[in-house]
Parts: C-alpha cells; sequence; structure tokens
C-alpha cells in the first residue's frame, strides 16, 4: 500500500484533503472522474447559471449531472470505511474470545481482583474489604493473575495492544 494525502475537488476553490493508496487503480481512477465531474459542472455552471436554470442547462449541454450519491469514488470510500469497520468488529470479536479463554485460565480470585482493578478501577483496599481478605494478598492475586494473562497474551502482539496494562 502506498497512501498518499490528495486533494479531491468540492466546488470551485474548495478542496478536501483524502488519504487513497495511489498504488489502487481503480481508486486513482475514481478520483480522477470525480474531479473531472466536478471540474465540468464548475465550467457549465460558471458559463450558463446566470441565465439558466440547472433543468436547462442540463437539456442544453445535453448532460445530465451526476447524482452525487452515485459518485464513483465516495461509494469506494464509503465501501472502503464499511471493510474496515467489518474487520475491525471481527478483530474485536476474536479478541473477546481470547480474553474470555485468558481469564479462564485465572483463579476465581483472581479473575474477580483483576476485573474490579482494570474494569472498576477499585484499589487493593477497597477490594481487600469487600473480600475480607489482606490488601498484600489482594495484590498478590492481582499480580499472579496479570503474570498469567501477560504469559497468554504473549505470542499475540495484535491483541497485545488492546490491553495497555499487560505491558507493565
Amino acid at each position: 500500500m502506498n497512501i498518499k494525502t490528495v486533494k479531491k475537488q468540492i466546488s470551485r476553490g474548495e478542496y478536501e484533503l483524502i488519504q487513497i493508496d495511489i498504488d489502487n487503480h481503480d481508486e486513482v481512477e475514481a478520483l480522477r472522474l470525480h474531479n473531472k465531474e466536478i471540474n465540468h459542472q464548475i465550467y457549465e455552471e460558471k458559463k450558463l447559471f446566470s441565465r439558466y436554470s440547472v433543468e436547462e442547462i442540463q437539456e442544453f449541454i445535453g448532460h445530465e449531472f451526476a447524482d452525487p450519491n452515485s459518485d464513483p469514488f465516495e461509494k469506494m470510500l464509503k465501501e472502503r470505511a464499511e471493510d474496515i469497520e467489518s474487520q475491525r468488529n471481527a478483530k474485536f470479536e476474536e479478541g473477546l474470545g481470547l480474553l474470555k479463554d485468558a481469564l479462564s485460565g485465572l483463579t476465581e480470585k483472581q479473575t474477580i481482583i483483576v476485573l474490579a482493578v482494570i474494569q472498576e478501577d477499585k484499589s487493593f483496599r477497597d477490594l481487600s474489604r469487600e473480600l475480607n481478605i489482606h490488601h498484600t494478598t489482594v495484590e498478590d492475586h492481582f499480580n499472579a493473575g496479570m503474570k498469567k494473562l501477560r504469559k497468554f497474551f504473549m505470542d499475540k502482539p495484535d491483541f497485545l495492544k488492546y490491553f495497555p496494562r499487560l505491558n507493565k
């Protein structure tokens, strides 16, 4: 992939900076066609707009302006965004499955303590009062659980980045 920031024309003198893969011929061609259509519209509107309605212009030049919803570049960007979102969702679901597997390797107390500290941001002292055990024991359970989770995720670097506390 060779991602490059390029200008996408919106209207006369207005551009939007977007990123495209310049090695992808379809993306480059879609952007070229989009910009060409906008330039054509600008030219025709500038030439005739003051005297005629859009419908009269279209009839006069024998060309209908493209429906903005049918813009090939916009359509391609939307499809790409949907693909990326779908991939993210699949990766997230896979990560949740892995997290369940990782948590199943912990003892019951380790699971309770790790989840309470990470999800609920509870302190060891608060948990020691709730569980009626010494706060150093809570810390020991937490550290042991985190060690097991680190070991589980070490060979899964794609997912380790979602769990920054495991890198500590």
